[in-house]
């Protein structure tokens, strides 16, 4: 089927909402089924690394998955949600919370897109939800590319801080995964990590056309993080000691 007609189908089916639940339904039904059998959800089983860095540490406090699109297809905290883990999932595309209150119903999801300001920014909301963005240059980039891009629309931004304050997390946190295709960097600059204090933080750093961005790397990694794992798409961190910072940061004048 080609991409235009799946284009059409999908249209008829939202137009038809009790025949395109069903049809939903089955189709999550049926991307559930294998990943389950394979131990991993995520794209290239950045969920099976992710929890086994957790278990080595030790680390039991909620995770916070930024971006999450998909409570479970190509997800990387669904394996932690399966094995126990609780946490707030947060994405602009607001008809998700449906999908997260079938399959996630102890998370908490959280419908607005995050960065350093407050108030609305623009979503490019693509055919291909995981590739929406807020991000205009990503956005570009993806239409250049031939993604067809559905639409754009105002959505709520909020800082990280606040989403956490107000849902009364506790800190630290276990993980903290970032995937919002280009704005990792702004969603880390909203986050007061020496109060949080994520122990594992999952980055997306390379684009679906290939771009990459070492840019948020370097943020963490100048406040006391170090690359644990290089997965290509994804880059895992892990929180060092206070005292290894210290020895690790440049002294003044160097």
């Amino acid at each position: 089927m080609s991409r235009g007609m799946r284009s059409r189908l999908r249209r008829v089916l939202v137009s038809l909402p009790i025949v395109g639940e069903a049809v939903f339904s089955a189709r999550d039904r049926l991307r559930h089924s294998e990943p389950l059998r394979e131990g991993t959800f995520a794209q290239h089983g950045e969920d099976k690394e992710l929890l086994d860095a957790l278990h080595a540490r030790g680390a039991a406090g909620p995770y916070v998955d930024v971006g999450s699109n998909h409570p479970f297809h190509l997800s990387n905290s669904y394996l932690l949600y399966r094995e126990g883990w609780r946490g707030v999932c947060i994405d602009p595309l607001s008809h998700l919370e449906t999908l997260y209150r079938h399959w996630r119903p102890d998370d908490i999801f959280v419908s607005c897109a995050v960065g350093e300001g407050s108030g609305r920014v623009t979503l490019h909301e693509f055919e291909i939800g995981m590739l929406s963005t807020c991000d205009a240059r990503a956005a570009a980039d993806y239409v250049a590319a031939g993604y067809r891009l559905r639409r754009t629309v105002e959505v709520p931004v909020r800082r990280l801080d606040d989403v956490l304050d107000d849902l009364g997390v506790i800190a630290p946190l276990s993980l903290l995964t970032v995937d919002v295709e280009g704005g990792e960097l702004s969603v880390l600059r909203s986050l007061d990590l020496d109060r949080w204090r994520p122990e594992i933080v999952c980055l997306e750093v390379m684009t679906a056309v290939g771009k990459g961005s070492d840019d948020a790397v370097h943020h963490l990694e100048s406040r006391g993080y170090r690359v644990l794992r290089d997965l290509g798409l994804n880059v895992v961190m892990e929180r060092v000691s206070s005292d290894e910072h210290a020895l690790r940061s440049p002294m003044p004048g160097d």
